[in-house]
């Protein structure tokens, strides 16, 4: 009888017998990895829903030595803030900024590779010229912040995060890429869906083995939603970037100053005249600079609603500077509105974007000066909780909306304290030359969408509502999406 040399399979045996060396090797690689920092102490739990907890603790049992989170895809070393400043002065070759961004959000399946030196340029470009286009922020606020909020002089419960997140896309759009696309639907659902199903679709994958990544990006709604956004900015973008490419050809065309000139100026190879390299960068400007901002302005507001008592003091500060600039607030008047910014710092340090900052991908083994040996291919990070309970604040839980203003002025020191400044104490933007270079841009318009809002718009929670609690999931961290504030235009003459 003869005897087959290969017995037929069924379709469970043939899939155990492709997916079992996969298992074998991750398991293997994850050993390998463990075992590379096996000095450090562990806390939490990798499939911690929420790793405020764990933190907490690190701090608590490990205040001046490193230890490890089991944060997903890689685990994180957490640094003493005594190293602060040893982090931001390594170089990129010691410790990336750029690596950990792409590792952390999958930016392989999810179109968030980009290329920082560019990034950083085109941004740089807005920031220098903020002052010329001040005026088209301003309109397409105009433009937009009835629609987006949609009430009159009723109170009315709103969802501030759907209105928010529309109107801030739409002003960034306007910057970055012009008026038509700004108003064009289409482009701003884009924008908004690519930041939103970014964020899911790597949750999602983070469900499933890194080794299974490649496989499962094509089974997730959320990524063909990310692909489908791209296809839709490219299409749209087309017209505008020929237009632009047939202007540049003439001798004295002036160059406008925005994302995209930015990129087709930065880019490396000049593949800024190419559609999808475009389309793409435009896409992660957007989500850049979209999520963070909206989240800032939907934590400000609630933090308004919940504290009354500030309105009048910041309506005061805001009409003063108003009639000192003849009418309309000057740029260089936002660093001047003391209390406002005072106000966005407090809500940014009780309300940061991430457990986390300072985070870096080692590119070698690393030795820091307290003897910390970190091996190479390790993420590592500094907890912001560390800061808010450093010691050198007087009760850091508890909001105190002119905190900043007080202490600014108790050392006479006023820009110390400023917003936009970052330091060793203050790592909401991160901090050194990896801090948020469009966080003085996102600052102007914070500030905008907020003096709009105190001048015409009235503001408080419902009877009986408190501020909603924020939520967390792993080291992220946002307002509550579901709680909705009462809103009302001001009355000409009311106060």
């Amino acid at each position: 009888m003869d005897i087959p040399l290969f017995l037929p399979l069924s379709r469970n045996s043939l899939g155990l017998a492709i997916l079992l060396p996969c298992f074998i090797i991750a398991y293997y690689m994850l050993r390998s990895q463990r075992s590379k920092l096996a000095d450090f102490p562990v806390v939490g739990k990798r499939d911690s829903a929420d790793f405020r907890a764990a933190l907490e603790e690190g701090c608590r049992m490990y205040p001046d030595s490193a230890y490890i989170l089991p944060t997903p895809i890689r685990p994180t070393v957490i640094l003493p803030a005594t190293l602060v400043d040893e982090v931001i002065r390594q170089p990129e070759d010691v410790l990336a900024t750029r690596e950990e961004v792409d590792d952390r959000f999958l930016a392989k399946y999810t179109l968030l590779t980009a290329d920082d030196h560019m990034i950083r340029r085109s941004v740089n470009l807005i920031t220098r010229n903020v002052s010329e286009i001040m005026n088209d922020i301003a309109h397409e606020l105009d433009l937009d912040i009835s629609k987006a909020l949609n009430v009159d002089t009723a109170w009315k419960s709103t969802n501030i995060h759907t209105a928010i997140l529309q109107l801030v896309a739409q002003i960034n759009s306007r910057v970055f890429v012009g008026l038509e696309l700004s108003q064009n639907v289409e482009w701003v659902d884009a924008i908004i869906n690519y930041t939103v199903q970014v964020m899911i679709a790597v949750q999602k994958l983070l469900e499933y083995p890194t080794f299974l990544h490649s496989v499962v990006q094509y089974l997730l709604p959320e990524i063909r939603t990310i692909h489908q956004s791209l296809a839709s900015c490219c299409r749209l973008l087309q017209p505008v970037l020929d237009e632009r490419k047939q202007n540049l050809a003439e001798p004295f065309f002036k160059k406008p100053k925005d994302m995209i000139q930015g990129v087709i100026d930065y880019a490396p190879e000049g593949r800024g005249s190419v559609l999808e390299f475009q389309g793409r960068s435009q896409m992660i400007l957007g989500l850049a600079s979209t999520h963070t901002t909206s989240i800032t302005l939907e934590n400000a507001l609630y933090d308004l609603a919940a504290n009354p008592q500030c309105l009048q003091p910041l309506r005061d500060e805001l009409e003063k500077m108003i009639e000192q600039d003849g009418g309309n607030l000057l740029v260089k008047s936002f660093t001047m509105l003391r209390k406002m910014d005072s106000f966005l710092r407090e809500s940014q340090r009780m309300n940061p974007v991430d457990l986390l900052s300072l985070r870096r991908k080692t590119k070698v083994a690393k030795k820091f000066c307290d003897g910390t040996k970190v091996p190479a291919g390790t993420s590592i990070a500094i907890p912001v909780s560390i800061v808010r309970n450093d010691g050198t604040l007087t009760n850091p839980d508890v909001f105190d909306a002119f905190r900043f203003q007080k202490l600014g002025d108790a050392e006479g020191n006023l820009n110390k304290y400023l917003y936009v400044n970052t330091d060793a104490n203050s790592l909401g933007f991160g901090h050194g030359v990896h801090a948020c270079p469009g966080r003085f841009f996102a600052a102007i318009e914070v500030k905008l969408i907020l003096a709009h809002i105190l001048l015409h718009y009235d503001i408080k929670f419902a009877d009986g509502i408190q501020r909603p609690k924020t939520t967390y999931y792993g080291t992220n961290i946002g307002p509550n999406l579901d709680v909705e504030i009462m809103l009302r235009k001001r009355v000409k003459g009311t106060s």
